[in-house]
């Protein structure tokens, strides 16, 4: 079919793509995974843990402004890990009203986050 590309051009394209390949596989640097730079420490740093336990007082703060229910799925789901499913079980209420109650928290747990942190 003339519309259509040559063998020549197909084999061209195969070539050119290859040659990149290999190019990009050279580009690589060679890492060792078991280099102690780029195992994760055992224990955060003192600096880390303070840092993180501002940030969960901000958070625990900002989550305290929301209506009670939505404190409470909020807790179930992110203190407790509870999937959507376990929340509605434990509650009594449908799925979608743990779905609505976590994105309505989410949108007014944003922009106060946003100011905090």
């Amino acid at each position: 079919d003339p519309n259509k590309a040559s063998l020549s051009t197909w084999l061209f394209t195969i070539a050119r793509n290859l040659r990149i390949d290999r190019f990009r596989a050279k580009k690589k640097d060679n890492l060792d995974p078991n280099e102690p730079m780029l195992l994760p420490s055992a224990e955060p740093s003192a600096e880390e843990t303070v840092f993180r336990g501002e940030e969960s007082i901000k958070v625990r703060s900002c989550i305290s402004k929301l209506p009670e229910d939505q404190q409470e799925v909020v807790g179930l789901a992110f203190m407790e890990g509870m999937t959507h499913q376990e929340i509605a079980d434990r509650l009594g209420i449908p799925l979608g009203t743990v779905k609505s109650r976590l994105r309505l928290s989410f949108e007014k747990l944003r922009p106060m986050l946003k100011e905090l942190l």
